[in-house]
């Protein structure tokens, strides 16, 4: 067993004084061998689940744990919930704590009745009388601290607001002071004149190909050369148009009558 925490409350679970009949009609029973009806020893005690304030009115019980824990939901510990938990016991020796939450615990003691409530209890004098002055004197009190309690936490809200933006501020001026160093060149001696820049000869171009000549036809005979008539002329003699024989023409067609 570790460590006790400080103010802790150790309950024992000790054994039943007399031995409990009970009956094995499972598969794993009937797989052992056990009999069907056995006497057991068991603890006084059973399993039971969270109740809420609601279901534990009108009830009295010996013993009860509470748990007070500061909800970020609803539904929120109020103070009637609270009234109805502490009065289900006769005596404070019966309430136990499941674990001691600081921030639950103070939400609970900064709970306040009803307006009307807290009027009515002190609307009575000291001899048992009502009084209408002291209970319109009550609630204006209990407004007025209300309302100052509102504008103190507002203000706190206010300056927590303008705590966070000026720190969101510092923030983005120290990430725009970094980028700015980081984008500024580092400060070196002076670089050396630039050098001209050597560049190689150019290289001629090559010669075009030779160009080829075209390949010239000779030209065609004319009937004016001496050969070429010839040639022509016995390829195709004349033919004579009256007669119809070749060899002269009409005009000298020695047929004519």
């Amino acid at each position: 067993m570790g460590p006790l925490l400080p103010r802790a409350q150790v309950i024992p679970l000790v054994l039943h004084e007399k031995p409990v009949e009970t009956e094995c009609y499972s598969i794993y029973a009937a797989q052992q061998g056990l009999p069907f009806k056995c006497d057991v020893m068991t603890h006084p005690y059973l399993l039971a689940f969270a109740l809420t304030d609601f279901k534990l009115q009108g009830r009295t019980l010996p013993k009860l744990i509470l748990n007070f824990c500061n909800r970020k939901r609803r539904p929120h510990m109020e103070l009637r919930s609270v009234y109805v938990l502490v009065s289900r016991v006769r005596e404070s020796s019966g309430l136990r704590l499941l674990y001691r939450d600081v921030d639950g615990l103070a939400k609970v003691k900064a709970q306040e009745s009803d307006e009307s409530l807290h009027a009515w209890e002190r609307g009575w004098d000291h001899n048992g009388k009502w009084c209408d002055e002291l209970a319109k004197q009550a609630l204006q009190e209990r407004r007025e601290r209300r309302e100052k309690a509102e504008s103190d936490a507002k203000a706190a809200r206010a300056a927590q607001s303008k705590k966070r933006a000026a720190q969101r501020a510092n923030e983005a001026a120290e990430r725009r002071k970094q980028t700015k160093a980081r984008k500024r060149p580092a400060q070196s001696p002076q670089p050396p004149p630039p050098q001209p820049l050597r560049r190689s000869p150019r290289r001629p171009p090559p010669p075009p190909p030779p160009r080829r000549s075209p390949r010239r036809r000779p030209p065609p005979p004319t009937t004016r050369e001496p050969q070429a008539r010839e040639v022509s002329r016995a390829r195709k003699p004349p033919t004579c148009s009256k007669c119809r024989r070749t060899g002269h023409n009409a005009r000298a067609c020695p047929f004519e009558s």
